[in-house]
């Protein structure tokens, strides 16, 4: 949304981000009327609410930075790497479908090389390094700078959803409170919502720890060139500092989103790993 130079694309795009927000706070009042305040204050209770509203504040600064932070575009150093970094392949000797997805290539719309991984973004009009996904929900693209806030807010998202879902649903069945508007919505709302981000949530961490993207899904079932094992892929898009793990906070990326560790089929059987390299 910030980094389209169409300014019609940024206002329509602006729509969606309006709505998430006012679904956010309609949630958050659902569970504040219809069950914070009438429910005596126990010890349980006051831990559940701050609880509570720990998850939203996280899932508000993950969902804002998913929205503001730039996702990655080609950098400018890309077309001036030296030969050390680069190195030809021949579909000869390796498997034809990891050479076409692992191999730089070129992009006639913004008229310029790109890293592997990279695609072109019909409405951000532009390359997107590492790209998952248009989001018209965040009005961005999801791409290797911002996908860790963007499963962040789908995590924080989730739980806070589940909690007023549940604690609203609860109080229905226990109080016969089916005539509160508030707490109808709240249940029903929270439940639908918290369901649905479990199976998003859970698709995207199942992406994050093989290595994949969106995109990339259906040309890598049986083999995967970027798989590093879990624990290297989750480096990859969450860095090595842990607290960034849990808060949306700045933090460097292993890598660049330019440069990946390969692996590669030989035709004639065996795998061959290339360390900071692309291929061409």
């Amino acid at each position: 949304m910030f980094y389209n130079d169409r300014y019609l694309v940024r206002i329509l795009s602006s729509i969606p981000v309006v709505i998430v927000l006012f679904i956010i706070s309609g949630i958050v009042y659902c569970y504040h009327d219809s069950f914070i305040t009438t429910q005596e204050p126990t010890i349980p209770l006051l831990a559940l609410y701050i609880l509570f509203y720990i998850d939203i504040i996280l899932l508000c600064w993950s969902y804002i930075s998913s929205v503001i932070t730039d996702p990655g575009s080609i950098p400018s150093y890309f077309d001036f790497l030296s030969d050390e970094s680069r190195i030809e392949i021949s579909n000869n000797k390796y498997n034809d479908e990891d050479c076409l997805i692992s191999k730089s290539s070129f992009c006639n719309k913004c008229d310029r090389n790109r890293p592997p991984r990279a695609h072109h973004c019909r409405i951000c009009n532009r390359c997107i390094l590492r790209m998952d996904h248009h989001c018209p929900w965040i009005g961005n693209c999801v791409g290797f700078h911002n996908y860790r806030y963007f499963i962040q807010f789908l995590i924080y998202a989730c739980i806070g959803s589940t909690i007023a879902g549940v604690c609203c649903g609860w109080l229905a069945i226990k109080e016969n409170e089916f005539t509160s508007t508030a707490n109808i919505i709240g249940a029903c709302g929270g439940i639908f919502i918290g369901l649905t981000l479990t199976l998003l949530s859970g698709f995207h961490l199942w992406l994050l720890f093989t290595n994949r993207t969106t995109l990339e899904i259906y040309s890598s079932i049986e083999f995967n060139t970027f798989d590093n094992g879990g624990q290297n892929n989750f480096q990859i898009i969450c860095g090595n500092f842990w607290a960034a793990y849990f808060l949306p906070i700045n933090a460097k990326n292993v890598g660049d989103g330019v440069i990946y560790p390969i692996k590669l089929r030989e035709k004639a059987g065996g795998i061959e790993y290339f360390e900071s390299k692309i291929l061409k």
